[in-house]
């Protein structure tokens, strides 16, 4: 496996000449125009590499040409060296000016569906377990709908939207009819870490309906103005209480809090281990106060007060803190 490669292909090329008894070979190069090129690919490969039967990799790069010129490029990979001879197919990606290529299986752990992505998906490829190597996705809510692929085994979810005041953010709010074809792109039931984004606009029955179908779910990862607005929900509250064990919810702005009785609405009984957030120090202590079974706890940024409170009281808790000073 060659993974995140930056090689030029002449010196890729030198490297594989010396395996000429090379059977498998994958590459990860997602930011490499070189690496593309279907033509080099099989002179190498009828050339030196003629026992090489496992083809796998992930292809991309930047490109400002016609989208004719670029599909023309990429249509090199159907060949018959590549489909008939092999049997190594391939789908493409056209995401604004990011072009990708694939071979199917899909060998990443990572993707992401944007609503500008453009697929060429090829028609030979059975894709119902094609992307079953995929554990951590990131969503944005408008081409939910339009997608043809299934993911079985994430494990991390986010969840966010398109920033573009030129749409109507209806367009990015998830309705409750849209929870179904989030459920059959992805499996929510192997999920284990949630993150929300700022940016998400999601009502408070559609984060429930996400908690009910995640039943494995035991990290969230969600700013904290955004979560008080879902607190609100009893039956939120009490899911999360149940299943979370580590919270991250972290905020570049240092002047936004919790409320305190946001907190105690969600700590009461709280299953929470681990905790990430920048807060005062009163709600501080009524974390720690509600929240008995937490072991970590990363703040962040605090300031001095936190600071000084926990050099004296640290060694009497069961809790290791995590923090960057501010000066």
């Amino acid at each position: 496996m060659i993974d995140y490669s930056e090689a030029n292909f002449q010196a890729l090329q030198i490297l594989l000449k010396y395996i000429p008894n090379l059977k498998i070979l994958s590459i990860y190069a997602p930011n490499n125009m070189e690496m593309a090129d279907a033509d080099r690919w099989q002179h190498l490969i009828e050339s030196s590499l003629i026992h090489l039967h496992i083809f796998k990799f992930i292809f991309g790069y930047y490109a400002i040409d016609p989208r004719p010129k670029i599909l023309k490029k990429l249509e090199e990979f159907r060949t018959d060296f590549w489909i008939k001879q092999h049997q190594w197919y391939t789908n493409y990606e056209i995401n604004e000016s990011l072009v990708s290529i694939y071979t199917m299986p899909y060998i990443g752990y990572e993707y992401r569906l944007t609503p500008t992505m453009n697929k060429y998906v090829n028609s030979l490829i059975n894709h119902s377990n094609g992307f079953n190597n995929v554990k951590n996705i990131t969503v944005w809510l408008k081409p939910i709908i339009k997608n043809l692929y299934y993911f079985n085994n994430i494990q991390s979810l986010t969840l966010t939207c398109e920033d573009d005041d030129d749409d109507q953010i209806d367009e990015y709010i998830l309705s409750e009819k849209q929870i179904k074809f989030l459920h059959m792109t992805v499996n929510l039931s192997n999920i284990k870490h949630l993150i929300i984004d700022d940016e998400c606009c999601m009502t408070p029955s559609l984060l429930l309906k996400i908690l009910i179908q995640s039943p494995c779910l035991s990290e969230l990862t969600i700013e904290n103005n955004i979560l008080t607005l879902y607190l609100k929900n009893s039956q939120i509250c009490e899911l999360l209480n149940k299943n979370i064990i580590k919270l991250d919810i972290s905020d570049d702005n240092r002047n936004i809090y919790i409320k305190s009785n946001d907190i105690d609405s969600f700590y009461s009984a709280s299953n929470c281990q681990e905790d990430r957030c920048y807060m005062r120090l009163d709600n501080l202590l009524l974390i720690l106060s509600k929240c008995r079974k937490l072991s970590i706890i990363i703040l962040g940024k605090i300031r001095q007060d936190i600071y000084s409170w926990i050099q004296i009281n640290a060694s009497t808790l069961n809790i290791d803190f995590y923090f960057t000073l501010i000066d």
